[in-house]
């Protein structure tokens, strides 16, 4: 070996079975008060505005964007429109 030069190990160690490397999060997520309080408003099957859901809600309609937009990642909403900027997509819960 060259002096200043490393020994670099390329062997793996294998963990023991049954034990997973770090713990796992819970399938389900927490949902928040606003969280909840969005799909409450969903939970007729009648999809609805951000306008609509910004005022029941009392966010602005940007805030209640971003929430949506959460969930909507999440697979808790789905959004129906024509592209990003459609001034009447819908949000519906998934059942």
């Amino acid at each position: 070996m060259r002096p200043g030069s490393r020994r670099r190990c390329s062997r793996s160690w294998p963990r023991a079975s049954g034990s997973p490397s770090r713990p796992r999060a819970s399938v389900a997520p927490l949902l928040d008060q606003t969280d909840r309080a969005i799909l409450a408003r969903l939970a007729g099957g009648k999809g609805r505005l951000t306008s609509e859901i910004a005022q029941a809600i009392d966010l602005t309609r940007r805030a209640t964007r971003t929430w949506l937009a959460k969930l909507v990642g999440r697979g808790l909403v789905r959004e129906i429109g024509t592209g990003p900027q459609d001034p009447k997509r819908r949000y519906y819960k998934v059942d």
